[in-house]
């Protein structure tokens, strides 16, 4: 069962962009970064941002970094347009991956 603190918003590109690119953005040799959403890019305010960005924030920020940048992809829930998000932001890189996080569960 879901607990009501973990649900909200997911603005996934301002995420990357600004949060992810200050922790990884000017460091150099090989990141791992684990992503755990629905895929549903909304905004603070709870509005569906329609992809928002996300896989060309996750480009952006792997091509600005010296060194491989793996984009590893957990989806909850199962919103087909939200895999294809999730999808597409783990295959920016050849390093990546995407799962769904029923697959984890055994």
């Amino acid at each position: 069962k879901d607990a009501a603190w973990l649900e909200g918003t997911t603005p996934i590109a301002d995420v990357i962009t600004t949060d992810l690119g200050a922790l990884i953005g000017a460091a150099t040799g090989r990141a791992a970064v684990v992503l755990i959403s629905d895929g549903q890019a909304t905004d603070y305010a709870g509005r569906e941002g329609g992809g928002d960005g996300a896989v060309e924030a996750a480009a952006a920020l792997a091509k600005s970094r010296q060194g491989d940048t793996c984009y590893h992809t957990i989806q909850t829930g199962n919103d087909p347009a939200g895999a294809a998000t999730l999808q597409a932001i783990a295959n920016v890189t050849s390093c990546g991956s995407f799962r769904n996080a029923s697959a984890l569960a055994s």
